[in-house]
């Protein structure tokens, strides 16, 4: 943790120089490091869609092994699933996954504690159904929450980003109360 402050902290005044000699592109900036989906141009879906289909392949072959994980380590070795590789290509798939999303919108917060959990109440605990569910539930969220960034604070546009990070704000303490309880 010690080093992430460490290189973090030289790295942000680095960026803060940058930005105060460029002013223009502040807002910008600032705007897309919240999430947006404004003005996003054609191309970046054209190169970050087959990087979401490359890694959503990983995740849905490997939906058998998720299932059997969810058990505990010893029951998935002695049921056959290779742990490193499942891990590996689960870690794989969801690297491959955010980096495309993340690369076209921006940092859109909490999209992937909100909508794992709403698809999971959804469609239960198999990861065949999941994955498709979350996908869908993603892209359902992300647009509601992008709807609603348009008209929060009419006639200028909210970054998509904050309306998520509200709402999985409070998606987190109600989960965390009810575990706490």
């Amino acid at each position: 943790m010690l080093i992430g402050v460490t290189i973090a902290g030289p790295g942000h005044s680095i960026v803060e120089i940058i930005l105060t000699t460029n002013e223009a592109q502040l807002q910008q900036l600032l705007f897309w490091l919240s999430g947006s989906f404004v003005d996003r141009p054609m191309t970046l879906a054209q190169t970050g869609g087959p990087i979401i289909v490359i890694g959503a392949a990983p995740a849905l072959l490997l939906h058998r092994a998720l299932d059997v994980l969810q058990a505990d380590d010893s029951t998935a070795t002695s049921l056959g699933v290779p742990l490193a590789l499942v891990r590996g290509g689960s870690f794989v798939a969801v690297a491959l996954l955010t980096g495309a999303a993340v690369s076209m919108a921006g940092p859109v917060t909490f999209v992937g504690l909100v909508v794992p959990h709403a698809a999971r109440r959804l469609v239960g605990l198999r990861h065949a159904r999941q994955i498709p569910a979350a996908a869908l539930l993603g892209a359902i969220y992300a647009t509601l929450a992008d709807v609603a960034a348009r008209f929060i604070i009419y006639p200028v546009e909210a970054p998509v980003g904050a309306i998520t990070a509200v709402v999985g704000g409070v998606v987190l303490l109600v989960l965390l109360k009810r575990r706490a309880a």
